[in-house]
């Protein structure tokens, strides 16, 4: 429970804020978790569980946000399907 805890600690530490959190396109409010929608946001993505893997030496396995984005990526499937167009 620790490991993790100290994963969404990162997010509020003032030096890694920029690193660790996305502004919501919506609200304005700063998010740790994001679903990737640009390659940019991707990479940011890849930069931060970089940080999560570096914290835990690489012991943690899975993100906290595994499952969200697992769930995601059937949505997007299901999407594509009904409208016809290759998988993204």
């Amino acid at each position: 429970m620790r490991a993790v805890a100290s994963l969404y600690d990162l997010e509020l530490d003032p030096k890694l804020k920029d690193e660790m959190t996305f502004v919501s396109p919506t609200s304005g409010d700063r998010l740790g978790l994001i679903i990737p929608r640009t390659r940019q946001e991707l990479e940011r993505r890849g930069a931060m569980m970089l940080r999560w893997a570096r914290t835990t030496c690489g012991m943690m396995g899975r993100s906290p946000d595994f499952k969200d984005e697992v769930i995601d990526r059937v949505r997007n499937l299901l999407d594509d399907k009904e409208t016809g167009e290759e998988p993204s």
